[in-house]
């Protein structure tokens, strides 16, 4: 089963302990029942993937122990899309969505 993963914004790795903000930290203990000793993924957003085990299952200020991190490339492919003028906007929508 692939590891739950979330975003913080400033990650250091050779902290001993990274504390996740009260959003996160709600998500992890009472949505998921995550509990000391079970592992999940950070990323930072500028390509780093961090392997983090729960220390404290604090349902407000949850830490982690970063146990090991991998740096992904930026994809080389870029992906634009050309959507023409239409006149209903709910199909407008339906293509956001799909």
């Amino acid at each position: 089963m692939a590891l739950p993963f979330f975003y913080k914004k400033d990650i250091d790795a050779n902290a001993s302990a990274v504390v996740l903000d009260e959003d996160t930290s709600k998500h992890v203990v009472q949505v998921l029942r995550m509990q000391n000793g079970e592992h999940l993924q950070l990323t930072d957003g500028k390509g780093n993937l961090y392997t983090a085990e729960i220390i404290d299952d604090n349902r407000k200020k949850c830490s982690v122990k970063i146990l090991s991190f991998t740096t992904r490339p930026a994809a080389s492919k870029k992906i634009s899309i050309a959507v023409s003028l239409i006149k209903n906007s709910t199909r407008f929508e339906w293509l956001l969505e799909k």
